[in-house]
């Protein structure tokens, strides 16, 4: 898979224009530019190294307020954090939300992670990429359970 998925963030036509003071891209310093549709070939692989094999489920809406006015506002806060543009804001938040609801938690790391990987898989190979991270303890080190992403922060 050479060619940008349709649905990915780097596949928008000035998704790396629109977003260049995007905080999760602060770093780039014009790398996915010079990769072009290389990004794609690279990062390929990392569906199926995560155990996401197939279609996966699409993302569900979660309706609003079904968070609890302090997950929301954490959710939303993070993605602001995350890009710059509404759109973007918008679909990631959409993702986050499904997230937060499905492990019954979220953590700030889970916006810049699924942001990384919606750069380029759709939402729901990223939502599930995120599933997979979060099901298994050989993703989260030898100390840390499954199910991490939590709002409170512990052991530390």
């Amino acid at each position: 898979m050479s060619e940008p998925v349709p649905e990915t963030f780097l596949a928008q036509e000035h998704f790396l224009e629109a977003e260049k003071d995007a905080p999760l891209l602060n770093m780039d310093k014009g790398f996915l530019k010079s990769q072009g549709g290389q990004m794609y070939k690279l990062t390929a692989s990392w569906a199926g190294l995560l155990g996401v094999h197939g279609t996966p489920d699409p993302v569900a809406d979660v309706p609003e307020g079904e968070l609890g006015v302090e997950i929301e506002r954490i959710i939303e806060k993070d993605v602001e954090r995350t890009f710059v543009q509404p759109t973007s804001r918008a679909k990631l938040q959409r993702v986050l939300r499904c997230l937060a609801k499905k492990f019954g938690a979220y953590a700030q790391a889970m916006s810049y992670v699924c942001g990384f990987f919606m750069l380029t898989h759709d939402d729901a190979t990223a939502a599930a990429m995120m599933s997979a991270l979060n099901a298994d303890t050989k993703y989260l080190g030898t100390d840390l359970p499954a199910g991490y992403w939590s709002t409170e922060a512990v052991a530390f």
